[in-house]
């Protein structure tokens, strides 16, 4: 389970960085005298949207782009059936700015300091298979 969470982890920060940084790079470029403060007036909004993104990844059932491609997905603790709310999903993401500490928990317990605190638990999930009845008709 490990090395499905840090793939997944690894698949979404792949996907930030190939937006984030080309545009970054298209801003510097159009960078002159007159308008050297520009970048800065567009870089500094454009890493809220990217940040905001990044925190809120998890909030469609509980799977990012990365989580939904290796089969994860974050569920309460409790209940694995269920999917915690997007208040708890986000602060579980938002706690990723303690990296550090979040490194060493999962390390150390498989789990993140997110999922401790947020009492929510990375499940692997089942891919849906169709029966006979419910195959479409080619």
């Amino acid at each position: 389970m490990k090395r499905n969470r840090l793939l997944a982890f690894f698949i979404d920060y792949i996907l930030v960085l190939l937006i984030f940084v080309p545009i970054s790079i298209l801003i510097n470029l159009n960078s002159t005298e007159e308008n050297s403060n520009r970048p800065f007036e567009i870089f500094y909004p454009l890493l809220f949207l990217v940040l905001f993104v990044f925190y809120n990844r998890d909030l469609i059932d509980g799977r990012s782009i990365g989580k939904r491609i290796v089969g994860i997905g974050v569920r309460d603790q409790s209940n694995v059936q269920h999917t915690p709310g997007i208040i708890r999903l986000f602060f579980r993401n938002v706690l990723l700015i303690l990296w550090p500490l979040e490194l060493l928990f999962f390390i150390i317990t498989g789990r993140r300091l997110g999922d401790r605190l947020l009492k929510t638990k990375v499940v692997e999930l089942k891919k849906k298979v169709l029966s006979k009845e419910e195959e479409t008709p080619e």
